[in-house]
Formats: structure tokens, C-alpha cells, sequence
């Protein structure tokens, strides 16, 4: 089986390396991302292993089923980066790793949010420049704050309960309720009844047309004067336009960004002697309250291990025309 590699990145390399080593897999790795411009560089190969920055729309899998493409296998838990209609009507096969470390993205989400309410990522980079000076350092305790906990899945269950340990009070969002947040006394509300209330918002779901810019002016108008916003799941769940105006409002105290709505070209990429192009990143990096990571919430040697070899076994099941629970 001729297998492709697409975003390939070298962390990546020896989770793969040690899952696959004993498969007969035809295995080549490409940077690069595969998009509407460039699907050409994929072609000739019956399986591709994409990322989330890959995207695989009509026309490009309409032109990769063409040059033998049967399988897209998706090493992430989200699948908005492909057109899943088209990719049964042209008979390619696409999987997924549902479940490769809820915990490292919940306790990522956690570790963003303490850093905003204690205002840890100030203090670092002053400290490196030798300023030790406390002023404008005056943080809050998270204790005794309600949490909007917007998706509820395994991500969102788990973060909920982190919050209920440190004494924090989380408001659950979500249209089907998980019985067990229940039972420890966690409330359920509808989505703007929730930020209205809540200091804290973070967000847990994924990106569909139903999701996409969810958080736009009409929500952040309602949201609680000075709260914080924390996103770890997809970053086109928020306007960014939006968030920029909210910020410069004072309607929102912080915000903490893993995603971003246009990261394709920018994420997991070193652009530190380029002009980037993106006005609103630049704006969003102007901003001392805002803290953006590069999407890595995901990135333990736990998840990668998961990852790798849920992949794996996704092949295998391919190959050998068995599919699983982990195929669309």
C-alpha cells in the first residue's frame, strides 16, 4: 500500500517510525499541506495520512481518486478539512483517531486559562528581560468562578471536572447532556444564557456549519462584561474581527487562543524572518491580554503514541477491507 504523509512534521517521525516498522507500508512524506492549489503533489498514491491543515474539497478529490487515492486517514479527531459527501461519491474511504488524549487538551485548556488569571506569560517574558517589577501582575483566583464549558464531549467532561476540583463552578453547554457532569451538580444552560453568566468561557466543540463563527458580535454582546475566553478546539468558532472588537471594547478581560480561523498557512511553521501577511494575527499578538499558542494542546509523547497507532490500525483495517467505528 503506497502511503502519503501530508504536514508532515519531524516530532512526528519516531511514533511512526516505531508503530509501523513491521507493516509492508510504501510510506513518503511531504511538508508540505495539501489544498485546493496544490493537490497535484499527492497524486499516484492509494492512501494519504492527513493532518487538520490539509484540505480536501470536491474538486480536489474528484482529481486524487482519479490517480488512485482509495483512503484518506485522518490523524486528528476532526474531519471539517473534507468534503465527506464527495469523498463517498468518488469511493474513497476516510478515518479518523477519535480519542488520542482528551486529557492533554483538557489539561492544556487548564494550564491556558491559569496562565491568563495569574498573568504568567507577562511575568516570563518580563523576567527574561531582568524586570522583576509586580505592577500590572495582580491576578485572580480561579476558585469560586463560573466556567462556561461550551461542548461537553470527552475533551469538555474532563476539563469540567478538573474545574470542579480546584473549586471552580462549571456551567455545561452542550445539546446532549453527559448524566455523570450531572450528578456531581453540574448545570446545563443554553449557549447565551451560559455566557452571560459565566467569567470564563472555553470552548470544546467541533467545527461545523452550524459552529462556524458561533462566537460573533451578537454572542460576544451578551457575554459577561470582562470575561476571559479560552479556545483549544477550532479556531473559525470564533470571528476574529469580532474577538479584535470585543478586545478593544474591554468586553472581554483575556483571551487564550490554541487555534486560529486562518492558521493554515502560519501554524507549525517557523515564519520568525518573514512578513506574514495576516493583518489580524498581527493585531491579535498587539494585545498584552491575549495569549496564542500554536496549536499544540494535542502534542504529548501520550497523544502522538495514541495517534500513531490508531493510524495504524486504521490501514490495517483499510487494507484488509475491514473498517471500524473510526471510519466516516
Amino acid at each position: 500500500m503506497s502511503i502519503l504523509f501530508t504536514s508532515f512534521k519531524d516530532f512526528e517521525k519516531d511514533f511512526y517510525q516505531e508503530a509501523f516498522w513491521q507493516e509492508d507500508f510504501q510510506a513518503s512524506y511531504l511538508r508540505d499541506s495539501i489544498n485546493s492549489k496544490n493537490y497535484s503533489l499527492a497524486k499516484g498514491h492509494s492512501c494519504i495520512v492527513a493532518f487538520v491543515n490539509d484540505h480536501f474539497d470536491k474538486n480536489t478529490l474528484k482529481y486524487l481518486s482519479g490517480h488512485g487515492l482509495k483512503h484518506i486517514s485522518l490523524r486528528c479527531a476532526g474531519y471539517n478539512n473534507i468534503d465527506i459527501k464527495a469523498a463517498k461519491e468518488y469511493g474513497i474511504e476516510v478515518s479518523r483517531v477519535p480519542s488520542y488524549s482528551p486529557e492533554a487538551i483538557a489539561q492544556f485548556s487548564l494550564g491556558l486559562l491559569l496562565n491568563l488569571l495569574r498573568k504568567i506569560h507577562i511575568s516570563y517574558t518580563r523576567t527574561r528581560d531582568c524586570n522583576f517589577s509586580l505592577n500590572h501582575l495582580v491576578g485572580e483566583n480561579l476558585n469560586g468562578k463560573k466556567v462556561a464549558v461550551v461542548g461537553t464531549g470527552k475533551i469538555g467532561s474532563i476539563f469540567c471536572r478538573y474545574l470542579y476540583a480546584l473549586g471552580a463552578e462549571p456551567i455545561a453547554v452542550d445539546p446532549i447532556p453527559n448524566p455523570e457532569l450531572q450528578a456531581l451538580g453540574v448545570q446545563y444552560l443554553d449557549l447565551k444564557e451560559a455566557c452571560n453568566l459565566a467569567d470564563i468561557v472555553s470552548l470544546h466543540l467541533p467545527l461545523t456549519k452550524d459552529s462556524h463563527h458561533l462566537f460573533n458580535k451578537d454572542l460576544f454582546s451578551v457575554m459577561k462584561e470582562g470575561a476571559y475566553l479560552i479556545n483549544t478546539s477550532r479556531g473559525a468558532l470564533i470571528d476574529t474581527k469580532e474577538l479584535i472588537n470585543a478586545l478593544k471594547s474591554k468586553k472581554l478581560r483575556a483571551v487564550a487562543l490554541d487555534v486560529y480561523e486562518e492558521e493554515e498557512n502560519l501554524f507549525f511553521e517557523d515564519h520568525s524572518f518573514e512578513v506574514v501577511e495576516d493583518e489580524l494575527i498581527y493585531r491579535l499578538t498587539s494585545f498584552p491580554n491575549v495569549l496564542i499558542s500554536s496549536h499544540q494542546a494535542f502534542l504529548t509523547q501520550e497523544s502522538l503514541s495514541n495517534i500513531s497507532k490508531t493510524v495504524k490500525e486504521n490501514l490495517l483495517a483499510f487494507s484488509q477491507g475491514q473498517l471500524s467505528d473510526n471510519f466516516l
